[in-house]
């Protein structure tokens, strides 16, 4: 236990002058998404590998392009491993995998397991990936490989290709045909089920008992009773299937010798799976699926194997890994205890939902990316991605400050003029009379006036204003830690532009970076 504690501490590279990612990180594994053109390839995902080659780690290498199988050479050329190096092209060697896997745990049901596994990955590899949810026919593959798969191994003792799908092809299209004394004589299928049924006799097989011998003839009694087009769709499907294995790298490199097997990654050996898929297409992509199922299939039950083969870490590393998908999410949910760092490296999260295809896709793309807890994001074109991202490294308080000023003015000029006249006039008259005793008097007396007149005037005002206003505020707002467009125009992408200087954002789930007291880095890588 202490020195797979020593080993998990080890580290592997410098992010900060505060932080590094050791191999107990990397056990977390490695998701690093870019456009083309990005660095991702010759900056995150090289240095990672690297890393791990001159800790001494056993490696798997899956490969989309010529020129990928050239930078692992040169990567364990730099590391000091070129004599670890198995460079398979497939003529080179054989990887026999349904022996293998016989020969691995003895069961038959695991070996059903595998076979069911590698149609899955043929009908899975094409332009078009089938539906997951299209269960008659995975079904129906299943139940024909449980009723086969017994009878061929108590007939011959192994399993190859070659014996199954004669077995299934002769397989009995009606009751009456499996009565045919002729067809018994002639029959492929009848030959083996009677060789199995005396073997049977003498002494039961591992995972081939009288149990299983009655269910298997019962499946084919049943399946002579199926309507004929039924039964030949299902005999069609399956064969096609494996018929790719007949022929070309899959026969050579799947179905020959066991002259490599995934145990080596245990060891120390570095298998590179040189049958590019951009020259060998959907052979080359099915070969390495395989291999690759296989060998995680064999990684997570290394704590049963002697304490020398627990402890070397392994590293499984995919650029493109998009062509290379099959179970993924299941091996890296459980891949931890088996001291394996696995690192995939693909344009974006639609170029998953594309070639992962069928049922659900992005649902799947998804379950995918949450067993990565390292995810490592340059500079991207895709909102979608760059949003998702933004997410994951979530939202905070951001003091946002309003400032507005305002000034104005104003003149304003006045004349007024009045003029204004009176006129009047008065008049009086009166009489007195008095007379008495011997006299009188008499008397008048009057008086008249005009009077006139006449003004004017004029006044002038004149008056002016001006305001002045300035008002500041602040407010917290929730908004992104990185807001998205910024994975668009401020990262460097390398080459002589920048000086040959990558950048890229790291995100770490559940830990937090000395450097930036945060979940996230920016991280530079120098290209070489």
């Amino acid at each position: 236990m202490g020195k797979k504690l020593a080993v998990l501490d080890a580290p592997l590279m410098r992010l900060s002058p505060v932080d590094h990612y050791d191999v107990r990180a990397a056990c977390s594994h490695l998701l690093i998404l870019g456009t083309t053109g990005s660095g991702k390839s010759s900056a995150t995902y090289k240095h990672a590998i690297l890393a791990a080659l001159k800790l001494g780690a056993g490696g798997l290498f899956c490969i989309a392009k010529p020129e990928d199988a050239d930078a692992i050479r040169a990567y364990c050329a730099q590391a000091g491993r070129r004599d670890s190096l198995i460079d398979w092209d497939g003529r080179n060697g054989g990887f026999n995998v349904l022996a293998y896997e016989l020969a691995r745990t003895g069961n038959i049901n695991d070996l059903i397991d595998m076979l069911s596994a590698m149609a899955e990955i043929v009908r899975g590899s094409g332009s078009d990936p089938g539906k997951a949810g299209d269960q008659f026919w995975k079904d129906s593959a299943q139940q024909l490989f449980k009723a086969a798969v017994p009878v061929v191994y108590g007939a011959t003792g192994t399993v190859r290709i070659g014996d199954l799908l004669a077995f299934i092809r002769h397989a009995p299209s009606s009751p009456e045909e499996m009565q045919d004394p002729r067809w018994r004589t002639n029959s492929t299928f009848a030959q083996m089920f009677d060789a199995a049924a005396k073997r049977l006799r003498e002494s039961p097989l591992p995972g081939f008992d009288v149990e299983a011998g009655q269910r298997a003839m019962d499946y084919w009694h049943e399946f002579s009773r199926l309507d004929a087009k039924t039964a030949g769709n299902i005999r069609i499907s399956i064969t096609t299937l494996l018929s790719r294995f007949e022929s070309g790298l899959l026969r050579d490199a799947l179905c020959g010798g066991v002259d490599l097997v995934p145990d080596l990654l245990m060891s120390g050996a570095i298998i590179l799976m040189n049958f590019p898929v951009q020259i060998h297409g959907e052979d080359g992509a099915i070969a390495q699926k395989i291999f690759k199922f296989a060998a995680q299939k064999t990684i997570l039950t290394r704590n049963s194997m002697p304490p020398p083969l627990r402890t070397r870490p392994i590293i499984l590393g995919a650029d493109e890994c998009q062509n290379f998908l099959f179970r993924d999410a299941e091996f890296l949910a459980q891949c931890r205890s088996a001291t394996t760092m696995v690192v995939f490296a693909t344009q974006s999260l639609p170029t998953l939902y594309a070639k992962i295809g069928g049922d659900h896709p992005h649902d799947r793309a998804h379950h995918l990316a949450s067993n990565f807890n390292n995810i490592v994001l340059h500079s991207s074109a895709c909102g979608e991605t760059n949003e998702w991202f933004a997410r994951k490294l979530g939202r905070t308080l951001h003091l946002r400050q309003n400032f507005s000023h305002g000034q104005g003015g104003g003149q304003n000029y006045g004349l007024n003029m009045a003029e204004s006249t009176n006129y009047g006039v008065n008049s009086s008259f009166g009489t007195t009379t008095s007379g008495g005793g011997g006299g009188s008097s008499h008397g008048t007396s009057s008086s008249s006036g005009t009077s006139s007149g006449g003004g004017d005037n004029w006044g002038r005002n004149r008056g002016s204003n001006s305001s002045w206003n300035n008002s500041q505020s602040w407010a917290e707002q929730s908004d992104w830690v990185i807001e998205p467009g910024f994975f668009a125009r401020g990262l460097k992408t390398g080459g002589t532009a920048h000086g040959g200087r990558v950048t890229a954002i790291w995100f770490r789930a559940g830990a937090s970076f000395a450097a930036s007291n945060s979940n996230f880095l920016v991280v530079e890588f120098q290209q070489s």
